[in-house]
Protein backbone atom coordinates (compact mmCIF):
# COMPACT_ATOMS: atom_id res chain seq x y z
CA UNK A 1 0.00 0.00 0.00
CA UNK A 2 1.81 3.26 -0.96
CA UNK A 3 1.09 6.71 0.62
CA UNK A 4 2.36 10.35 0.90
CA UNK A 5 1.64 10.85 4.28
CA UNK A 6 4.43 9.69 6.61
CA UNK A 7 1.81 8.15 9.23
CA UNK A 8 0.95 4.73 10.01
CA UNK A 9 -2.87 4.50 10.88
CA UNK A 10 -3.84 2.70 14.75
CA UNK A 11 -5.29 0.51 12.67
CA UNK A 12 -2.80 -1.65 10.98
CA UNK A 13 -3.31 -5.67 11.42
CA UNK A 14 -0.99 -6.83 14.06
CA UNK A 15 2.35 -8.95 13.32
CA UNK A 16 5.38 -8.14 10.92
CA UNK A 17 5.46 -5.32 8.82
CA UNK A 18 7.78 -4.28 6.24
CA UNK A 19 8.30 -0.47 5.33
CA UNK A 20 9.72 0.84 1.58
CA UNK A 21 10.47 4.77 2.27
CA UNK A 22 10.96 6.24 -1.49
CA UNK A 23 13.56 9.29 -1.68
CA UNK A 24 12.03 12.01 -4.25
CA UNK A 25 15.26 11.41 -6.40
CA UNK A 26 15.94 14.96 -6.64
CA UNK A 27 19.75 15.64 -8.15
CA UNK A 28 22.64 16.83 -6.03
CA UNK A 29 24.36 19.95 -7.09
CA UNK A 30 28.50 18.82 -8.47
CA UNK A 31 29.72 21.94 -6.51
CA UNK A 32 32.55 21.62 -4.39
CA UNK A 33 32.44 22.16 -1.39
CA UNK A 34 34.99 22.72 1.12
CA UNK A 35 34.76 20.64 4.35
CA UNK A 36 36.50 21.84 7.53
CA UNK A 37 38.85 19.07 8.97
CA UNK A 38 39.13 20.40 12.67
CA UNK A 39 37.31 22.36 14.76
CA UNK A 40 37.30 24.45 17.91
CA UNK A 41 37.99 23.20 21.22
CA UNK A 42 34.98 25.61 22.40
CA UNK A 43 32.23 26.22 19.68
CA UNK A 44 30.90 30.12 20.96
CA UNK A 45 28.05 29.38 23.57
CA UNK A 46 24.77 29.38 23.03
CA UNK A 47 23.07 33.31 23.71
CA UNK A 48 20.61 32.86 26.39
CA UNK A 49 18.18 35.84 25.47
CA UNK A 50 15.47 37.85 27.79
CA UNK A 51 12.89 38.68 25.52
CA UNK A 52 11.51 41.62 27.70
CA UNK A 53 8.41 41.88 25.12
CA UNK A 54 7.45 40.78 22.26
CA UNK A 55 9.78 42.35 20.05
CA UNK A 56 12.88 43.43 22.28
CA UNK A 57 15.67 41.14 23.26
CA UNK A 58 18.78 40.92 25.06
CA UNK A 59 21.76 37.99 24.97
CA UNK A 60 22.52 38.05 28.57
CA UNK A 61 25.54 36.34 27.97
CA UNK A 62 27.20 38.40 25.17
CA UNK A 63 30.46 37.88 23.65
CA UNK A 64 32.27 41.01 22.85
CA UNK A 65 34.19 38.49 19.96
CA UNK A 66 31.41 36.54 18.66
CA UNK A 67 28.90 38.12 15.85
CA UNK A 68 25.57 36.82 15.82
CA UNK A 69 23.68 35.86 12.93
CA UNK A 70 20.16 36.80 12.58
CA UNK A 71 17.64 34.48 10.89
CA UNK A 72 13.99 35.93 10.27
CA UNK A 73 11.95 32.71 9.03
CA UNK A 74 15.07 30.63 8.15
CA UNK A 75 17.06 33.05 5.95
CA UNK A 76 19.61 35.17 7.19
CA UNK A 77 18.80 38.51 7.58
CA UNK A 78 21.24 40.57 9.77
CA UNK A 79 24.69 40.50 11.27
CA UNK A 80 24.43 42.37 15.02
CA UNK A 81 27.60 42.97 17.53
CA UNK A 82 25.48 44.08 20.49
CA UNK A 83 23.74 42.66 23.21
CA UNK A 84 20.30 44.21 22.17
CA UNK A 85 17.86 43.28 19.23
CA UNK A 86 14.56 44.82 18.03
CA UNK A 87 12.34 42.81 15.57
CA UNK A 88 11.63 45.03 12.92
CA UNK A 89 9.05 42.47 11.35
CA UNK A 90 5.42 43.13 12.16
CA UNK A 91 3.78 39.79 11.01
CA UNK A 92 4.22 36.40 12.95
CA UNK A 93 8.01 36.15 12.54
CA UNK A 94 10.61 33.31 13.66
CA UNK A 95 13.70 34.97 15.18
CA UNK A 96 16.73 32.59 15.40
CA UNK A 97 19.81 34.11 16.91
CA UNK A 98 22.76 32.04 16.14
CA UNK A 99 26.66 33.00 17.81
CA UNK A 100 29.62 33.14 15.09
CA UNK A 101 33.73 33.70 16.27
CA UNK A 102 36.05 33.21 13.58
CA UNK A 103 33.62 32.25 11.07
CA UNK A 104 32.97 29.02 13.24
CA UNK A 105 29.12 28.94 14.10
CA UNK A 106 27.68 27.72 17.69
CA UNK A 107 24.19 26.99 18.20
CA UNK A 108 21.17 29.16 17.75
CA UNK A 109 19.32 29.91 20.83
CA UNK A 110 15.49 28.91 21.39
CA UNK A 111 13.46 30.09 18.21
CA UNK A 112 11.37 33.16 19.55
CA UNK A 113 7.87 33.65 17.67
CA UNK A 114 7.05 37.68 17.61
CA UNK A 115 3.44 37.91 16.41
CA UNK A 116 0.59 40.52 17.02
CA UNK A 117 -2.05 39.86 20.07
CA UNK A 118 -4.86 39.25 16.97
CA UNK A 119 -2.42 36.26 15.45
CA UNK A 120 -2.54 34.44 18.71
CA UNK A 121 -5.50 31.95 20.19
CA UNK A 122 -4.73 30.51 23.95
CA UNK A 123 -7.22 27.91 24.91
CA UNK A 124 -6.57 26.78 28.59
CA UNK A 125 -7.30 23.29 29.52
CA UNK A 126 -10.12 24.84 32.13
CA UNK A 127 -11.83 26.30 29.19
CA UNK A 128 -12.22 22.63 27.57
CA UNK A 129 -15.15 20.34 28.82
CA UNK A 130 -15.65 17.53 29.80
CA UNK A 131 -13.19 17.64 32.34
CA UNK A 132 -11.87 15.36 35.18
CA UNK A 133 -8.95 16.83 37.29
CA UNK A 134 -5.61 14.41 37.86
CA UNK A 135 -5.90 13.97 41.86
CA UNK A 136 -4.16 10.86 41.77
CA UNK A 137 -1.41 12.31 40.51
CA UNK A 138 -1.50 16.10 41.43
CA UNK A 139 -2.26 16.20 45.16
CA UNK A 140 -3.34 19.86 45.05
CA UNK A 141 -7.00 20.24 43.60
CA UNK A 142 -6.53 23.86 42.78
CA UNK A 143 -3.63 22.96 40.78
CA UNK A 144 -4.93 19.59 39.45
CA UNK A 145 -7.94 22.06 37.75
CA UNK A 146 -5.85 23.51 35.47
CA UNK A 147 -5.20 20.05 33.95
CA UNK A 148 -7.01 17.25 31.52
CA UNK A 149 -5.42 13.84 31.51
CA UNK A 150 -5.02 12.16 28.48
CA UNK A 151 -4.47 8.79 28.95
CA UNK A 152 -5.17 4.95 27.72
CA UNK A 153 -8.38 4.57 30.23
CA UNK A 154 -8.80 8.50 30.30
CA UNK A 155 -10.38 11.00 27.41
CA UNK A 156 -8.05 8.47 24.41
CA UNK A 157 -9.73 11.31 22.12
CA UNK A 158 -10.65 14.64 23.24
CA UNK A 159 -12.39 17.47 20.79
CA UNK A 160 -12.31 20.95 21.40
CA UNK A 161 -13.28 23.97 19.05
CA UNK A 162 -11.27 26.91 18.05
CA UNK A 163 -12.99 29.90 16.80
CA UNK A 164 -10.42 31.43 13.71
CA UNK A 165 -10.54 35.06 12.90
CA UNK A 166 -9.57 34.55 9.41
CA UNK A 167 -9.09 31.49 6.78
CA UNK A 168 -5.42 30.56 6.50
CA UNK A 169 -2.66 28.15 7.68
CA UNK A 170 -2.09 28.19 11.89
CA UNK A 171 1.07 26.53 13.85
CA UNK A 172 -0.25 24.35 16.75
CA UNK A 173 1.04 23.17 20.20
CA UNK A 174 0.42 22.03 23.55
CA UNK A 175 1.16 22.66 26.94
CA UNK A 176 1.52 19.64 28.64
CA UNK A 177 3.15 17.50 31.43
CA UNK A 178 4.47 14.20 31.26
CA UNK A 179 5.66 12.68 34.51
CA UNK A 180 6.15 9.49 33.07
CA UNK A 181 9.98 8.43 31.45
CA UNK A 182 8.08 7.84 27.74
CA UNK A 183 7.90 10.19 24.95
CA UNK A 184 3.90 10.35 24.38
CA UNK A 185 2.26 10.25 20.96
CA UNK A 186 -1.21 12.04 20.08
CA UNK A 187 -2.12 12.48 16.57
CA UNK A 188 -4.39 15.72 15.51
CA UNK A 189 -7.32 15.67 13.23
CA UNK A 190 -8.69 19.62 11.89
CA UNK A 191 -12.42 19.33 11.03
CA UNK A 192 -12.33 15.53 10.80
CA UNK A 193 -9.22 14.96 8.88
CA UNK A 194 -5.69 14.01 9.59
CA UNK A 195 -3.19 17.44 10.49
CA UNK A 196 -0.38 15.63 12.04
CA UNK A 197 1.36 14.15 15.08
CA UNK A 198 2.29 15.75 17.85
CA UNK A 199 5.17 14.81 20.29
CA UNK A 200 5.22 14.88 24.07
CA UNK A 201 9.14 14.25 25.09
CA UNK A 202 9.02 13.49 29.05
CA UNK A 203 9.87 16.54 31.07
CA UNK A 204 10.95 14.65 34.55
CA UNK A 205 10.06 11.43 36.71
CA UNK A 206 6.45 12.69 38.17
CA UNK A 207 6.90 15.78 37.42
CA UNK A 208 3.08 16.27 36.40
CA UNK A 209 3.46 20.26 37.05
CA UNK A 210 6.06 21.78 35.58
CA UNK A 211 4.50 22.32 31.50
CA UNK A 212 6.63 22.27 28.08
CA UNK A 213 5.59 22.86 24.98
CA UNK A 214 5.34 20.14 22.33
CA UNK A 215 6.14 19.63 18.80
CA UNK A 216 4.50 21.79 16.30
CA UNK A 217 1.89 20.89 13.76
CA UNK A 218 0.64 23.22 10.75
CA UNK A 219 -2.90 22.89 9.75
CA UNK A 220 -5.48 24.92 6.94
CA UNK A 221 -8.43 26.45 9.37
CA UNK A 222 -11.10 28.17 8.12
CA UNK A 223 -12.50 31.26 9.04
CA UNK A 224 -15.30 30.53 12.12
CA UNK A 225 -15.82 27.62 14.16
CA UNK A 226 -13.17 24.32 13.67
CA UNK A 227 -13.09 21.52 15.19
CA UNK A 228 -9.81 19.94 16.57
CA UNK A 229 -9.29 16.20 18.13
CA UNK A 230 -6.27 14.61 20.00
CA UNK A 231 -6.31 10.97 19.56
CA UNK A 232 -4.29 8.95 22.19
CA UNK A 233 -1.16 6.96 20.28
CA UNK A 234 0.54 6.15 23.64
CA UNK A 235 1.48 7.43 27.16
CA UNK A 236 -0.11 9.53 29.89
CA UNK A 237 0.12 13.40 29.30
CA UNK A 238 -1.90 16.41 31.12
CA UNK A 239 -2.63 18.88 29.13
CA UNK A 240 -2.85 22.32 30.41
CA UNK A 241 -3.23 24.49 27.24
CA UNK A 242 -3.74 24.55 23.42
CA UNK A 243 -1.59 27.50 21.46
CA UNK A 244 -2.59 28.18 17.50
CA UNK A 245 -0.56 30.97 15.68
CA UNK A 246 -1.70 32.53 12.43
CA UNK A 247 1.45 31.78 9.68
Amino acid sequence: MSQERAFIDQSISAGPHRIDIVMSGNSLSDMQHTIATSAPDTPPASPKIFWNDDRHGKILNYDKDAVYDVYTNGILSESITAPHYTVTDTGTTVIDIVPKISNISGFAAHSHISAPASSRIHIPATAITPRRAPLHLIRNKDIATNYIELAARHNTRITFYVQAPSEGEYFINIGYTNGTAETAIRTLEVNEKYAGTLIFPPVAHNDWISVRTSSTVTATLRAGANKLSLTYAGTTILLNEINLLKK
